[in-house]
């Protein structure tokens, strides 16, 4: 498990299966997630989506560890 600070508040990224709190579910097709869903990284982590956005006609997920495009 790993945390991440961004503009004070502190985001969790759950390296193993076994670290995710019962209570979290990951939506199974990151590409449709919405603000506050958990989803998995291509890596295998489960991390929080913190906003979804436009750049220039791109969507795109933000999360604490990068800005991934949905499209």
């Amino acid at each position: 498990m790993r945390t991440y600070t961004i503009k004070g508040q502190d985001h969790i990224v759950y390296d193993l299966e076994s670290e995710v709190p019962k209570d979290i579910v990951v939506n199974p097709d990151w590409k449709k997630s919405r603000v506050g869903d958990w989803v998995r990284a291509d890596d295998d982590a489960i991390i929080q989506v913190l906003k979804r956005k436009k750049i220039g006609k791109t969507a795109t997920i933000q999360t604490c560890i990068g800005t991934y495009s949905v499209e």
